[in-house]
């Protein structure tokens, strides 16, 4: 009989044999989703940025005089500024040269750098801020289901070797389950680098910018699906 040839009262009997053969319910635990990669967008971790204040300091004398500088007298000297309002810390250099780090957006890292910029001013300096850049974003996905990362490791490797998008290029691939339970996926073309974690998340930085990100990770999700972790029974 064809599938559509049966009517609402149509009646199929199975033997009790072949009834106890067939589940009436699934367990929902057993059904993982895959979300399609428009789905999935990244979380923004931190943001480092830099920027150049324009003349040079006196990094000894500023930090004598603010209660929230601390001095590090290393190779290079630095002086590092906190802010109770803003999770943003400065790190400046006698040339003049300060980076921030610990923004979430572009525009939250912006206004640290012109924060700072405005307590060393008040220290008699003639600042004049020059060439901001984001120097690096660290974000991360949840794909939403575990990866195999032995499938995955096997999967970057070949596709190093035989990529035209990322082969030959001094691309790498490590992963070692005793020392370190992550796999690392290093792109020599854009200096990103990628981590991986048997529960789904991945972890991406060295980008500029967050088209970077969704590009890189678009690339990549396939290797994902095709390495996704079946449940153990």
């Amino acid at each position: 009989m064809e599938l559509d040839e049966l009517s609402s009262d149509s009646t199929i009997s199975y033997s009790s044999e072949t009834q106890n053969e067939i589940p009436l319910f699934f367990e929902t635990s057993d059904i993982t989703y895959i979300p399609k990669v428009e789905e999935l967008k990244p979380k923004i971790t931190n943001i480092v940025s830099s920027i150049n204040l324009g003349c040079n300091l006196n990094l000894k004398n500023i930090a004598l005089k603010l209660k929230n500088a601390e001095f590090n007298s290393n190779k290079i000297s630095t002086i590092i500024l906190k802010s109770k309002d803003i999770k943003v810390t400065s790190t400046i250099f006698s040339n003049g040269k300060m980076i921030c780090s610990g923004a979430k957006n572009e525009k939250e890292s912006k206004l640290a750098c012109k924060k700072f910029s405005k307590i060393v001013k008040k220290m008699g300096y003639n600042v004049e801020l020059r060439d901001f850049k984001i120097q690096n974003i660290v974000a991360s996905y949840d794909i939403k289901f575990k990866i195999s990362l032995l499938d995955l490791y096997n999967k970057l490797n070949f596709m190093i070797n035989n990529s035209k998008n990322f082969g030959n290029n001094n691309n790498y691939c490590k992963f070692n389950k005793e020392l370190f339970p992550t796999l690392i996926f290093y792109i020599n073309e854009s200096k990103i680098s990628l981590l991986f974690f048997e529960s789904g998340k991945v972890v991406l930085y060295g980008a500029k910018n967050i088209k970077e990100i969704e590009d890189i990770f678009k690339k990549m999700y396939p290797y994902l699906i095709e390495s996704k972790k079946e449940k153990q029974i």
